[in-house]
């Protein structure tokens, strides 16, 4: 089941569906200060940012995940992306009030 892109948005941040046109943004932001990184790995070139890109809309496709570029609303410019993954959907068993 393919999930369609929808925009999340808050008091501080936009998450806006990812896309290839993000790349350049990502890529500022992976130049800057790594140490936040921690737990995650940053593609520090164009090649791999796209690849990494390109992967995420890949789960998308194939209805595992939902990724985004995180967008501090009041800057306006991405700071980041995430995705929500492995988005699985289970009925309530039969007679669950739920």
């Amino acid at each position: 089941m393919r999930l369609e892109p929808v925009t999340l948005e808050g008091r501080h941040v936009r998450l806006e569906p990812l896309s290839i046109a993000h790349v350049p943004a990502l890529l500022a932001v992976g130049a800057g200060s790594r140490e936040t990184f921690g737990l995650t790995t940053v593609p520090d070139d164009e090649a791999a940012m796209r690849g990494y890109v390109e992967a995420a809309l890949a789960e998308h496709a194939a209805g595992r995940a939902l990724p985004f570029a995180t967008v501090a609303r009041a800057a306006g410019r991405v700071v980041g992306s995430m995705r929500f993954g492995n988005v699985e959907f289970w009925a309530w068993p039969p007679g669950n009030a739920h």
